[in-house]
């Protein structure tokens, strides 16, 4: 079964014989991010983010990719004007789940 998320670029697979086990997939080609592919992901509540996501996109080399990155920085500017009240620094809640695999 095929989940979307709240960014257009992934949804979330989860095999229904499995129901526990979830995977990030690419929305457009559906190919799961293999299991030992890092991912990181920035909210827009988080003051740092946008102005490394603007950095990024002044990094990108494909035009396409480049003009998309744009927008989700403006969307993450948007969030911030909207919602002053619920940027904050950066942190990270200590879990189990944050233990790096061996």
């Amino acid at each position: 079964m095929r989940v979307k998320t709240q960014d257009p670029k992934y949804d979330i697979e989860i095999d229904a014989s499995s129901p526990e086990t979830a995977r990030l997939v690419n929305a457009a080609t559906g190919k799961p991010i293999p299991d030992d592919e890092p991912i990181m992901i920035w909210r827009a509540q988080d003051k740092k983010a946008v102005g490394h996501i603007w950095n990024y996109a002044d990094t990108c080399n494909n035009t396409t990719h480049c003009r998309i990155v744009e927008e989700r920085a403006a969307d993450f500017e948007a969030f911030a004007a909207e919602h002053p009240e619920r940027m904050k620094e950066p942190d990270t809640t200590p879990n189990a789940a944050l233990t790096r695999r061996p």
